[in-house]
């Protein structure tokens, strides 16, 4: 930071790496101006905002307006705590109203938002993502600036495809009238959903017509969530292939099996990291194998709802991610709740067995 008056010399200088004083007097590292790329200054000139391009990252800092110096407020990276769109972190403004801040990502081909959610400490607050080719958004690929109008209620991106316009709906901007889309195929006998990167939601709540043999839904990087309120009938007399297939990837994710279609076959594959998996309603001779996959996860089921079955093989499985090599409470979690019924036996063995819920019908898990 130099004084522009005379331009004599810096007054402080700050540098990727080295340990710092924050705002509360602690020594901090600071390591969010790898490749410092842009800065923005607060309309109070209190709070000063770096992006670092190498670090993903945008840092919070709070001038001293008696000596000009710096303390280091926050630092918030690409990937943490929810937050995307900070790869390659390029530009940084605020809207001219001085509540929201909005920093380009490069290499995410995204424009974060930030709400300033204090104004006496400057701490941001992940409000929005907007990615290229993703909910309709165009014209960010590689945003490397940005700029806003005078009247504050447009913003503009420079990157590689050209420029692109937004509308500040901060500053009164309109949203505009949804578009209607209605696609509407025969013939189909597999059904696959992927979903990319980001934080998904997706529901199944009507199961595809008779013809379509199989159901596939693949998520990707994120937390995403999956609800299965309906399923697609197994295949005659074969309910150990499943006809519903879900794959949970990489991410905290969810997934809840609601469907009370008679004789159906699902698979739950929780995938890497930590995933919650619910098994809140199942169909009568219906079968269900739930697998945890890598991360420390959680299968929680409701054993009042799993309803009688003739058929053996119309069970809940549930598969921990091999709970004898662990320790016990690095292992997966299974929760069975019999909501007043009576099950046996009444001391589970911890790692494996066989849970049934005896009362009023046996059925198994």
């Amino acid at each position: 930071m130099i004084d522009t008056q005379d331009f004599t010399g810096p007054l402080q200088t700050l540098t990727h790496g080295e340990l710092v004083t924050n705002g509360q007097g602690n020594q901090v590292l600071l390591d969010g101006l790898d490749r410092a790329s842009s800065v923005a200054v607060s309309n109070n000139d209190r709070f000063i905002y770096i992006t670092g391009r190498d670090s993903d990252s945008i840092s919070v800092f709070e001038r001293d307006l008696a000596t000009d110096t710096l303390a280091l407020v926050d630092t918030i990276h690409n990937g943490v705590n929810g937050v995307r769109g900070l790869e390659g972190a390029s530009a940084v403004k605020l809207t001219p109203d001085g509540n929201y801040v909005v920093v380009s990502g490069e290499e995410s081909d995204a424009l974060a938002v930030f709400q300033i959610a204090d104004a006496d400490t400057g701490r941001l607050q992940f409000a929005q993502l907007l990615r290229n080719n993703v909910g309709g958004t165009l014209g960010l690929k590689g945003p490397g600036s940005l700029a806003f109008a005078m009247s504050g209620e447009h913003l503009f991106a420079g990157g590689s495809l050209g420029l692109a316009e937004f509308d500040n709906l901060s500053a009164g901007s309109s949203l505009p009238e949804p578009s209607h889309f209605l696609t509407e195929l025969e013939g189909i006998e597999a059904l696959t959903v992927t979903t990319g990167a980001g934080d998904d939601n997706v529901t199944l709540i009507r199961a595809p017509g008779a013809e379509v043999v199989t159901t596939t839904i693949n998520t990707a990087g994120g937390d995403d969530s999956v609800v299965l309120q309906d399923l697609i009938a197994a295949m005659t007399g074969d309910l150990l292939t499943p006809t519903t297939m879900v794959n949970l990837g990489v991410g905290d994710d969810r997934a809840e099996l609601r469907a009370d279609r008679p004789g159906t076959s699902v698979a739950i594959d929780g995938g890497e990291d930590d995933d919650s998996i619910f098994i809140q309603v199942m169909g009568e001779e219906a079968r269900a194998v739930v697998s945890g996959g890598a991360g420390l996860d959680t299968v929680q089921v409701a054993g009042a709802n799993l309803p009688f079955s003739s058929d053996p093989n119309a069970i809940l499985v549930a598969h921990g991610d091999a709970p004898n090599s662990v320790p016990q409470d690095e292992g997966d979690t299974l929760r069975f709740d019999p909501q007043g019924e009576v099950t046996a036996p009444l001391v589970p063995t911890p790692n494996a067995g066989t849970l049934r819920v005896t009362t009023p019908t046996q059925r198994v898990c």
